[in-house]
């Protein structure tokens, strides 16, 4: 188990062979939180065996964000990712510092600086971009086109939903301080401590508790 995701899912199991919606919801919960973080080791493993061992896959996503021939501000940039220009700025002096990143004031106003990926930069750009290409490629090529179509459809429902939590989470005020601290559980009187029946096994019901590479530069050629 690697935080929370176990890995030893039985890829043999087809869709559809099980009658028990919960049991659908759960392998559903189980697929996608597995694919979620068998990609995030990929992307890390194929950073770290490939030619730009010394970049992030953060720092990675912050260069396609800026693009190859785009000259985006601070705060552009940073809202693309989704992140504060504080967080941005960080991220920006380390890809500056590596090569990756060049920084330029506007003379009409100095308060702005753009943002333009070097030449190093525009390969670690491309042959990640690739490396996206080719895990989708070779992801769909078992499918036929019919189910190309029924994948893309199901895929476009899902982010519409996850992008639409995230704008709503966005949007909402932060919680007070003073709300944040979470109220004492409340245990059942049988179960609380000091009670004799503390540290026995509880009963369920009593409180409504039922039970798949590298990055190498030559690739970019």
């Amino acid at each position: 188990m690697r935080d929370g995701v176990t890995d030893n899912y039985d890829s043999k199991k087809l869709p559809g062979s099980m009658a028990d919606p919960d049991e659908m919801k759960q392998e559903m919960h189980h697929l996608l939180m597995n694919i979620l973080e068998q990609i995030n080791l990929t992307e890390q493993e194929a950073l770290v065996k490939g030619y730009f061992s010394d970049l992030t896959t953060t720092e990675m996503h912050t260069l396609q964000a800026i693009g190859l021939y785009d000259s985006p501000s601070m705060g552009e940039t940073a809202q693309t990712l989704g992140v504060t220009t504080g967080t941005l700025t960080v991220s920006i002096s380390r890809l500056v510092s590596k090569g990756y990143v060049v920084r330029e004031r506007m003379p009409e106003d100095r308060r702005v600086v753009r943002l333009q990926l070097t030449r190093k930069g525009k390969l670690a750009s491309r042959i990640y971009s690739k490396f996206h290409r080719l895990l989708v490629e070779n992801l769909i090529a078992p499918l036929t086109e019919d189910e190309q179509r029924v994948l893309l459809d199901a895929l476009r429902r899902v982010y519409t939903y996850v992008n639409d939590q995230f704008t709503k989470y966005q949007d909402r005020d932060p919680m007070p301080e003073r709300e944040r601290d979470l109220p004492e559980p409340e245990f059942p009187a049988a179960y609380r401590p000091g009670s004799a029946s503390a540290g026995s096994k509880p009963d369920p019901s009593a409180d409504g508790v039922s039970e798949g590479g590298s990055l190498n530069a030559k690739e970019a050629e």
